[in-house]
């Protein structure tokens, strides 16, 4: 039996906090709570003697040094990476105004930036994978004309470059024909009704010292920072390595 606190991924007590909000109703709720705080995992404020104020710069975050031309002041709650394909049109559009009511920053997933991201005014984080939807040449290489000219539109805030394929590392993803109909084949720039391939690696970079000539490059100067998705600590040092070498 499903109780309110036991559903799955968004129990009963969230749904209801959500559908609430939805409909602009009183989402407050009383003094209590029906879940268990003893158990392990509950996250909870406790009580301090000597309580601090936080200032309300602490926020946000800000992206971007001194060598950034656009500096980004981002939010520390943001949406997460979806493509549109994996979500419907009406859907990407509103989280990308959820993302313009709420003063946070919209990530579009590798499968490019669409219309659809665009549509609200929302702030965008543009995530660009091994497919390089978007950015690619017939072949699927990196199209730095491309990427340049949807990297300069004044939504899109940072570049979030996708090292690994995440739930399918070492093997890359598929997008089957049956979904890439004319909208989204128009959208990654690819052939309509043809298998899409991510391959498992990137063709632009080989490692990590022409991972940070990439990054260096003039492409990538007028926009804040490059978000890396990375697997271990290793592959952390292996990067950062090159780059104390290179300014000794």
């Amino acid at each position: 039996m499903e109780t309110n606190e036991s559903g799955r991924p968004y129990n009963r007590i969230v749904r209801s906090l959500i559908y609430s909000r939805a409909k602009g109703q009183v989402d407050t709720q009383a003094f209590g709570t029906q879940y268990d705080i003893t158990t392990v995992g509950y996250h909870r404020a406790n009580h301090s003697l000597a309580p601090k104020h936080v200032d309300e710069s602490e926020e946000r975050i800000m992206l971007g040094g001194p060598q950034c031309e656009k500096p980004y002041s981002a939010s520390r709650l943001n949406v997460s990476a979806m493509s549109f394909g994996a979500l419907s049109a009406n859907a990407i559009r509103a989280l990308n105004g959820g993302a313009k009511d709420g003063g946070f920053a919209h990530n579009t997933g590798e499968g490019g930036l669409s219309p659809h991201h665009l549509a609200e005014g929302g702030d965008i984080i543009w995530q660009i994978g091994t497919g390089y939807f978007g950015c690619r040449t017939p072949d699927g290489g990196f199209d730095k004309g491309k990427f340049a000219e949807k990297a300069t539109t004044d939504v899109v805030k940072a570049i979030e470059i996708k090292l690994s394929q995440g739930a399918k590392p070492s093997h890359g993803g598929v997008l089957p024909a049956a979904k890439v109909d004319k909208e989204i084949a128009e959208i990654r720039g690819v052939p309509e009704h043809k298998d899409v391939i991510s391959p498992p690696v990137h063709s632009a970079f080989d490692g990590p010292t022409e991972l940070l000539e990439f990054l260096t490059s003039d492409i990538f100067s007028y926009k804040s920072l490059i978000l890396l998705c990375l697997g271990c600590q290793k592959a952390l040092h292996g990067l950062f390595s090159p780059a104390i070498v290179s300014e000794c």
